[in-house]
């Protein structure tokens, strides 16, 4: 029976297909060996994706949950840092301000005044801080700073005191317009500008309770009693009882009364965040513990054997040497050699 040989063409044609699957194979081994996985996942689950469908979305929710606890832990430490402004600001401010002596000369009451508004400024400061891009203390309003500008902070309250002629009315005056509701012409209208609703809690997990509440708001009574101590003091700045440094000097010491007065309550918020920090960390902790194993068991449903992938990774090298050393021998074969 006569055989069919290949023509040149064709001959050319398979040696290149041939060299082409060689090379495929090669890249393809190499790249299962250096990753792990296998390339064709389907054939390596028998084409039973549903396992793997389900840990790709138990990583992605995993890792939603830790975006949202990075974002969690630096809005907390944004807060954190905030309240620790204002804790510091008064431990100085009020045992100063409670030393302080009415038969004082007018030049120390003047320095000690202006140190006071310095010292409001750097609360309200401290107060609009925002962590990426949001208002920590603004409540729900997150876009806009919680608090006006000490200056105007200043100027209402110089306006809520006009006409009183005593201390004892001047601090009554100062403490009904930090404490008016809303709606009556105080600190919640003319120096709060956050919203009314509190910042929801930060979701950590699936669980009920898989969350920590940073809630804080700049309208908070603690934070108005801790302003209220250095808006006294910035009233003696602005000119309150000019002139009458007895007067003054009271003033100042009730200033401090009120800063020693609001600390407490500082501590209060502070203690409250550190325990959103706590439950923030501990989520951050099991959420890294979870992307690990869901990452251990992706890998191990089309992890590629190192052994058998490097095995097979040099009979396809094998193979592809030998189709080049024929194809370079073909390519040097002559008639009289083919002849012989």
């Amino acid at each position: 029976m006569a055989q069919v040989g290949l023509g040149d063409m064709a001959q050319a044609h398979q040696t290149r297909r041939g060299i082409a699957e060689a090379k495929l194979a090669v890249a393809r081994l190499s790249a299962e060996l250096a990753s792990g996985r296998k390339a064709d996942v389907a054939a390596a689950t028998g084409g039973d994706l549903a396992a793997l469908a389900a840990v790709e979305r138990a990583i992605g929710r995993a890792a939603a949950f830790a975006t949202a606890a990075e974002e969690a832990a630096a809005f907390a430490g944004a807060a954190q840092a905030a309240l620790g402004t204002v804790a510091d600001t008064l431990a100085d401010l009020g045992p100063r301000l409670l030393g302080f002596a009415s038969t004082s000369a007018p030049a120390q009451i003047a320095a000690t005044a202006r140190d006071g508004r310095m010292r409001l400024d750097a609360m309200v400061a401290a107060l609009n801080v925002q962590a990426a891009g949001r208002h920590v203390f603004a409540g729900t309003e997150t876009g806009t700073a919680p608090l006006a500008d000490p200056a105007a902070l200043v100027a209402a309250l110089t306006a809520a005191t006009a006409g009183q002629t005593t201390v004892a009315g001047v601090v009554a005056a100062v403490d009904a317009w930090f404490d008016a509701p809303a709606g009556g012409g105080g600190f919640a209208d003319a120096a709060y500008l956050g919203g009314t609703t509190p910042l929801a809690p930060f979701r950590l997990g699936e669980r009920s309770g898989d969350e920590a509440a940073v809630a804080v708001t700049a309208a908070d009574p603690a934070l108005r009693a801790a302003l209220k101590g250095a808006a006294l003091a910035a009233l003696v700045d602005a000119g309150t009882f000019a002139g009458d440094a007895v007067a003054q000097g009271q003033l100042l010491r009730q200033a401090g009364e009120a800063a020693v007065a609001a600390a407490d309550g500082v501590t209060d918020l502070r203690a409250g965040i550190g325990v959103a920090e706590a439950a923030i960390g501990a989520a951050a902790t099991r959420l890294g513990a979870e992307r690990a194993a869901l990452s251990a068991a992706r890998a191990e449903i089309a992890a590629a054997d190192p052994y058998l992938t490097a095995t097979a990774l040099g009979e396809a090298e094998q193979r592809l040497e030998l189709v080049f050393a024929v194809t370079a021998r073909l390519a040097r074969l002559g008639l009289a050699d083919y002849l012989r």
